[in-house]
């Protein structure tokens, strides 16, 4: 006759090594998987893939019968960095399909002017650079009023500019106020100079005849800071270069001429009687807009 007590533990015992070559099975069948993470929109950061036979669970989803198995995208390539390694792969996997900006560099526009007043035709140049740059950020500079300023060709100090950007359409936001519009450390400053490709966007004329533009050599250097603007994929940061674009800027007519500088604008509104004034002022934002026509008046009698 079997023993009971000699049949149960017999039972335990196989059950028991069972037990372990099934945990043995799995860890082999996960294998590698350690600490193997990543971050996607469908997994949070720092968790364990699934075992490598299950396509139930994300990153895959059923096909159209039910039966095959899918990868579901990942999306943008930066979502897949979780490490200096990774990361450099994915750059270089972007260059491979032609998207040659590398992840991590940002690029920031610059249009700087003395802006006296801001007008429409500002406006429209902000339009371009933003559709021509839409990853960039795009910024005007501007400064206060220098104290010994000549009055044919300033009569608005930085807050007073700012009242004709908004009149003007423009986010205040997009203006920064520099001790000098063309020198912008208030601005550059704020982010990582090896990682930022720096563009001043400028006029024709400007770029010709502005000495900060010229392609002067630097001190131990064979070239000048300033390079003329190619492409985004060719531009280096601006711990090495700055570029010049060369921006369609509108110049709008007032009253029939061409408007050029501030200074045509300051003598054409001083000689005007009130009714011209207010045309000027449509003309200059589109509409009449009494609180610019008033600002104008106590600026210029």
């Amino acid at each position: 006759m079997i023993n009971f007590k000699q049949f149960l533990t017999e039972k335990k015992s196989k059950a028991k090594t069972l037990s372990k070559a099934k945990k043995k099975n799995k860890e082999e069948d996960n294998e590698g998987d350690e600490g193997f993470n990543i971050d996607t929109p469908n997994r949070p950061a720092n968790t364990r893939l699934p075992p490598r036979s299950t396509f139930s669970n994300p990153p895959y989803e059923p096909g159209d019968n039910g039966m095959s198995m899918t990868p579901k995208p990942y999306g943008p390539t930066e979502s897949l960095v979780t490490s200096s390694k990774v990361k450099l792969f994915n750059e270089l996997t972007n260059m491979a399909v032609g998207n040659h900006m590398p992840v991590n560099r940002k690029v920031m526009v610059v249009y700087p002017d003395h802006f006296e007043p801001f007008h429409k035709g500002h406006h429209n140049t902000l339009q371009h650079l933003k559709e021509k740059f839409p990853q960039a950020k795009v910024y005007f500079s501007t400064s206060e009023r220098s104290p010994k300023f000549d009055p044919k060709k300033e009569f608005l100090n930085f807050d007073e500019k700012l009242k004709t950007a908004v009149a003007s359409g423009i986010d205040p936001n997009d203006i920064v106020k520099t001790a000098s519009p063309y020198h912008v450390p208030e601005l550059v400053n704020r982010f990582p100079k090896d990682g930022t490709v720096l563009i001043i966007a400028t006029s024709k004329e400007d770029k010709e005849n502005n000495p900060v533009f010229k392609h002067d050599s630097k001190k131990n250097r064979s070239e000048g800071y300033f390079k003329d603007f190619k492409s985004e994929e060719d531009s280096e940061t601006l711990d090495k270069h700055a570029y010049c674009y060369v921006a369609p800027i509108e110049k709008i007519s007032v009253l029939g001429k061409p408007l050029n500088d501030s200074s045509e604008l300051i003598e054409m509104y001083k000689n005007a009687d009130d009714k011209t004034r207010k045309l000027i002022i449509t003309e200059l934002y589109g509409k009449f807009l009494p609180q610019i026509y008033d600002l104008f008046n106590e600026k210029l009698g």
